[in-house]
């Protein structure tokens, strides 16, 4: 019953956040998890309880800081220890579709709108 909360947690962020969102807070978690390795913390997890609270101001955020690290953190481990970079680690576990936002980014000076405001 409890993971069947996390991935309906998981799958409410999808549609309050844009995919940019969701994929800088996968990347913003994947780089604390990586300096906690980096300094041999123990017991990521439990540090990770206060660091979502710290980090995300919004109660959606928070909750699915907490959820991520609940579900994936084997995974994110995983990624940092095969030495993938935070987005590729976040593209692996489905958070960051690397190539839609590289293809974003790339259109993206061209896709603005042309606002034209009347001449008083």
């Amino acid at each position: 019953m409890h993971l069947c909360f996390e991935l309906l947690l998981l799958s409410l962020l999808y549609i309050t956040k844009s995919q940019a969102d969701v994929c800088f807070d996968c990347v913003v978690i994947v780089e604390y998890v990586e300096n906690l390795l980096l300094n041999e913390e123990d017991h990521i997890e439990e540090k990770f309880d206060a660091k979502c609270h710290e980090q995300f101001s919004d109660q959606w955020s928070d909750a699915v800081c907490e959820s991520l690290v609940k579900t994936k953190l084997d995974e994110i481990v995983q990624g940092i220890e095969d030495g993938y970079i935070p987005d590729q680690v976040c593209d692996k576990i489905g958070l960051c579709n690397l190539k839609d936002l590289i293809k974003t980014v790339q259109m993206a000076p061209d896709a603005r709108p042309v606002i034209n405001l009347p001449v008083a």
